[in-house]
């Protein structure tokens, strides 16, 4: 074979080298490891919240009603310790104004978390209870109702909020697992985003992730946080009385997703566990 023939075979080596070297993706790699890893910690929680409305004078009394709520959570301990971003659609309310007739009455809501179920990645429903909140951050923790027996355990995993990345920046890759609803067949889902902000004050929160419930690791697979919702609280608004009755119940108040710190987290999950045992967290 030809010197030039060689140099022309060495030229054609090296592209596909390239080619396959530019198609390898260690960060769809890392994202596909993470899917599979924490699969079965990643579950739907479902409450039923009685929601009772205080206010409106004699013109207007609105009756107690029930309101299902289903959100994603994510698995934090062996024990089946759960994070959700919130259970009671009322949390983050302020007051409401009602436009009847030209009429302004304001009513303010209070929510009472009543059933509580934590759905596993394969189907099975366990009976929980609701332990801690914090109307602040959107979060809420629910634990088993009673302790797991072995067969349940084995159907868990959980995400660990001690393996936490330092802090991320912006325009850094981000790893979100969620799951899809019902209608989907509850399929376990995986994105890859980029932080697009870093908020710093009153606390630090990362912006890019937006599916509220999910866990969210960096590029190389560490925890970076859970996403929640930032609201404002005690805002009030005004809705038209015929739009609140047709509306099919209060539903989330706004705020914007956000991903809070697995540090952060960790501290108030800390207190949750505290609330399980019976043990006070200082």
């Amino acid at each position: 074979m030809s010197r030039k023939a060689l140099w022309a075979m060495a030229c054609i080596v090296l592209a596909a080298a390239a080619s396959a070297r530019a198609e390898a993706d260690p960060v769809a790699d890392k994202a596909r490891d993470l899917a599979r890893r924490y699969d079965k910690a990643i579950v739907h929680v479902e409450a039923v919240v009685k929601i009772t409305a205080t206010g409106g004078g004699p013109v207007m009394r609105m009756p107690e009603q029930e309101q299902k709520v289903k959100v994603l959570g994510a698995v934090i301990d062996p024990s089946g310790l759960t994070v959700v971003p919130f259970l009671d659609p009322t949390a983050a309310m302020g007051s409401m104004k009602i436009n009847a007739g030209g009429q302004a009455m304001e009513l303010k809501f209070k929510g009472e978390i009543r059933e509580v179920k934590t759905r596993l990645a394969d189907g099975t429903e366990v009976p929980g209870r609701l332990v801690l909140t914090d109307d602040d951050l959107s979060l809420a923790f629910v634990a088993p109702e009673k302790p797991l027996d072995a067969k349940t355990r084995a159907k868990i995993a959980h995400v660990d909020l001690s393996q936490a990345a330092a802090k991320a920046s912006v325009l850094d890759k981000i790893i979100t697992l969620g799951r899809l609803g019902k209608t989907l067949n509850h399929t376990p889902t995986v994105s890859i985003g980029r932080v697009t902000a870093v908020v710093t004050k009153p606390r630090t929160f990362y912006v890019g992730a937006g599916s509220l419930g999910s866990p969210v690791f960096t590029a190389d697979g560490k925890l970076l946080g859970i996403c929640t919702r930032r609201a404002t609280k005690g805002q009030s608004r005004t809705i038209g009385l015929m739009s609140m009755l047709g509306g099919g119940g209060l539903g989330p108040m706004g705020g914007a997703p956000v991903v809070l710190p697995a540090a952060d987290v960790k501290e108030i999950a800390d207190q949750a566990k505290g609330e399980m045992t019976g043990r006070k967290v200082e």
